[in-house]
């Protein structure tokens, strides 16, 4: 999740759980990863 006025944030869900995983720059986008164009 991420946006331009806050910080991006990577999360890991377990379950009905959530824990930030990494935290990023202000309004940075990483790349997506496991993506299967057809």
């Amino acid at each position: 999740m991420g946006g331009t006025e806050a910080p991006t944030v990577r999360i890991l869900l377990e379950g009905d759980r959530s824990f930030v995983q990494e935290v990023y720059d202000y309004g940075y986008i990483p790349a997506m990863e496991n993506v299967v164009l057809s």
